[in-house]
Formats: C-alpha cells, sequence, structure tokens
C-alpha cells in the first residue's frame, strides 16, 4: 500500500510539474531565453503583448528588469531602455488581506505612468480577477487607459519582485 501511495503521488507531482512548464512556456512573451519572465499576457482584443522581463538574480546588487509592450517580434515599447540601473524605475506595492491580493508593478515614462497589475477580489459579487496595463494620460489625472490580459497570462512572480523593488525604494 504504502509503495502504490509513493507511486501515485509521484506521478502526480510529475504530471502536475510538466503541465506547469508547458503551461509557463506556451505563453507568449517578448522575454529572451536567458531572461525571467516576471509577467507576461496577451491583451485582450489587440493581440498585444506586455511582458516584465529581467535577470534571474534580482537585488541590491544587480539585475535588471524592463517592460515590453507591442507585438511580436519586435516590442514598440520598452522601458526603460538602458538596463543597468532598471530597478530603481520602477516600484512595488503589494495589498493583501482575506479574499484580497493586488499587486501593481508601476513606473514613469514621457510623463505618463504605467500600472502593470493584477486584482484578484474574492469577496466581490461576482469575483474580480483582472490583470493588465493600465496607462495615465500625461497631465489629466482622470484619463486612464486599462488594457486587460486575456486568457494567456503569466502571473507575477511576486516574491523575487517584491523583494528586489523594495530594496531599491
Amino acid at each position: 500500500m504504502k509503495v502504490f501511495l509513493s507511486i501515485s503521488l509521484f506521478s502526480m507531482i510529475a504530471c502536475f510539474s510538466t503541465s506547469s512548464i508547458t503551461w509557463a512556456s506556451s505563453i507568449p512573451t517578448f522575454c529572451s531565453s536567458e531572461e525571467v519572465v516576471y509577467f507576461s499576457c496577451v491583451m485582450k482584443g489587440s493581440g498585444k503583448i506586455a511582458s516584465l522581463c529581467g535577470s534571474k538574480q534580482l537585488g541590491v546588487d544587480g539585475g535588471y528588469l524592463q517592460y515590453r509592450f507591442g507585438k511580436l517580434p519586435i516590442p514598440e515599447m520598452q522601458y526603460p531602455i538602458e538596463k543597468k540601473g532598471s530597478l530603481k524605475q520602477f516600484a512595488y506595492e503589494h495589498y493583501f488581506r482575506a479574499l484580497v491580493d493586488r499587486v501593481t508593478i508601476s513606473f514613469s515614462n514621457n510623463g505618463h505612468d504605467y500600472e502593470v497589475f493584477s486584482d484578484q477580489e474574492a469577496d466581490q459579487k461576482p469575483p474580480i480577477l483582472e490583470r493588465g496595463v493600465r496607462v495615465h494620460a500625461a497631465g489629466k489625472i482622470d484619463k486612464v487607459t486599462t488594457l486587460l490580459c486575456g486568457p494567456q497570462y503569466l502571473h507575477f512572480k511576486t516574491d523575487a519582485l517584491g523583494a528586489a523593488l523594495s530594496s531599491q525604494q
């Protein structure tokens, strides 16, 4: 009985691991194979991709993070252009309580404020589950464009991002 249970458990873990790898690798992204995909999704309607790509090691001692947006294969926007010192260009916010989890990575570029976000609010009827990018127009507080992710997304790797970006603030 113990042998059967151990084999079954091993098989379940192996299947789960394999499906996770396939799922993650099938998400379109601007990140190269040498980079970590910290977030990526295909926008509803436009088919454009928003990606947060970075080095494997993020933190006080270095590493980089870049936002890339547009249609494959060449992004129409990449921020910041230079990788060196890029972590200081981003801010990290994470709000969590029972049934609510909100994560935002934000930055400013050319007077516009950008927020790559994930909002999960299971305490609402119906529950809210949204991911995407919000763009606050330059000089217009009430002008916000929200681009929502479609079903193809790779959720934030919040542990690594949170630790690295919090140490930069």
